[in-house]
C-alpha cells in the first residue's frame, strides 16, 4: 500500500509509523521547512516539504501513482478538505481520511464524501481517558463513517488462546472483525492467519463498539 500523510504532529507520528513497520510505502507531505529538515533524520526521503493545497505538490509526493490512501491530519480544515476533495476528483484516490478540527465543520466533511473523519479532540479525549482506565481495551480511533473502532487489547499470560497455540483464523471472532496490528517486544507483526498470539501481546482490532466485550473475552480467555 502506498500512502500519502499531509501535515506532521503526535498523530501522523504515530500513524507513519506503523505504516512503515507493517511495509507499506509512505510520503509525509509536510509545509513548514524547518519542521521537515528536522525529520529528515528519522524519515529520510519518505518526509517531503511542500504546501499539499498545491497539485504540483501532491504529484510530487506521488497521488498520482495513485495513492491508495490520503491522510489528512493539518489543523486547517479549510486544507484537510480541499486536499481529500483533490485526492477523490481528480486522483482517483480509493481512500481519504481526515482530522476536523472544528466539530461544526463535521457536516460538511460528510457531504464533500471524505470517506473517513476523526475530531481532533477525540485523540486528546481518548489519551486522557486511556490513562485512568483500569479496562484492558484501549480505544485508538473512531472510524465515523463505518461506526467502527480501533481498539488496543493486551493478552494476559493465561488466555486460553495462549495455552493452546490458536491461530488467528481460528479465534471464532464476530463478523467484520479485523485484526490490524500485532505488537510483540516493540516490534509490529502484520497479522496472518497462521499467526498465533503470544502472551503480552498488544493486538490492535477494528470492529463495532458493540462486538468489544466480546473481542475482548475471546482474546484474554475471560
Amino acid at each position: 500500500m502506498f500512502a500519502i500523510i499531509v501535515g506532521y504532529n503526535s498523530v501522523s507520528q504515530s500513524l507513519a509509523e506503523s505504516l512503515i513497520s507493517a511495509g507499506n510505502e509512505l510520503c509525509i507531505l509536510e509545509k513548514n521547512h524547518e519542521k521537515t529538515e528536522y525529520l529528515w533524520d528519522q524519515f529520510g526521503s519518505m518526509i517531503m516539504h511542500g504546501d499539499a493545497t498545491q497539485k504540483e505538490q501532491l504529484e510530487k509526493a506521488g497521488i498520482n501513482r495513485p495513492a491508495d490512501v490520503v491522510f489528512a491530519l493539518t489543523d486547517d480544515d479549510g486544507a484537510n478538505l480541499l486536499i481529500c476533495q483533490a485526492a477523490k476528483e481528480i486522483y482517483n484516490v480509493q481512500q481519504t481520511v481526515s482530522i476536523v478540527n472544528d466539530i461544526k465543520l463535521r457536516s460538511l466533511f460528510r457531504i464533500s464524501k471524505v470517506d473517513s473523519i476523526v475530531d481532533k479532540d477525540y485523540f486528546m479525549l481518548k489519551e486522557l481517558e486511556n490513562s485512568v482506565s483500569d479496562t484492558a481495551i484501549k480505544h485508538i480511533l473512531p472510524i465515523e463513517t463505518s461506526n467502527t473502532n480501533l481498539i488496543s487489547i493486551n493478552i494476559p499470560a493465561d488466555s486460553k488462546i495462549v495455552m493452546n497455540n490458536t491461530l488467528i483464523s481460528s479465534l471464532g471472532l464476530p463478523e467484520n472483525t479485523l485484526v490490524c496490528l500485532v505488537v510483540r517486544d516493540g516490534e509490529h507483526i502484520r497479522p496472518s492467519n497462521n499467526l498465533t498470539l503470544k502472551a503480552e501481546d498488544q493486538v490492535i482490532v477494528a470492529s463495532s463498539s458493540s462486538n468489544e466485550t466480546i473481542i475482548y473475552n475471546i482474546l484474554t480467555g475471560v
